[in-house]
């Protein structure tokens, strides 16, 4: 998945690769084993251009995934999240390159606040590329990638 969202309950594993200066968010409601994954691209939508993915911004994404699990029968009051990604891939220090991963990360936190959902976990910012394994039988997120160690979180 790049750029999207997908939403499902255990015993599903739900997948995300190549994230860069996106970022991964892996909503999971514990008691119903259900859960959502959002690739996330940019913060916030600009601009008044019709746009055919709306859920490559931070809060359209996650508001669709709380949408679609309530649709499910799953209270998100019960649901925690947790977020990796939001790299600075460009290798610049300066400008809105350097600045787009941290922004998203800066999203993805007040958009989960706004839906009431507190961050378990997360392996955010620095420089390098992640995949995401998400298992919806015990809310765990596998974060790996080229450079990098398999870690939980």
């Amino acid at each position: 998945m790049t750029s999207g969202i997908c939403v499902g309950k255990a015993p599903g594993i739900l997948t995300t690769r190549n994230i860069g200066s996106c970022v991964a968010v892996a909503i999971y409601n514990p008691p119903q084993r259900t859960g959502g994954l959002c690739h996330i691209a940019q913060p916030e939508k600009t601009g008044d251009r019709p746009e055919r993915n709306l859920n490559r911004y931070a809060g359209a994404a996650i508001g669709s995934v709380v949408r679609q699990m309530e649709n499910m029968q799953c209270l998100t009051f019960f649901s925690t999240a947790k977020i990796a990604g939001g790299a600075n891939m460009f290798g610049v220090e300066e400008g809105l390159l350097c600045d787009i991963g941290p922004a998203n990360v800066k999203a993805v936190r007040q958009a989960l606040r706004r839906y009431g959902i507190a961050i378990a976990g997360e392996d955010v910012l620095g420089r390098d590329c992640r995949h995401v394994i998400f298992d919806l039988a015990d809310g765990s997120v596998r974060v790996s990638g080229p450079q990098r160690e398999m870690r939980i979180i």
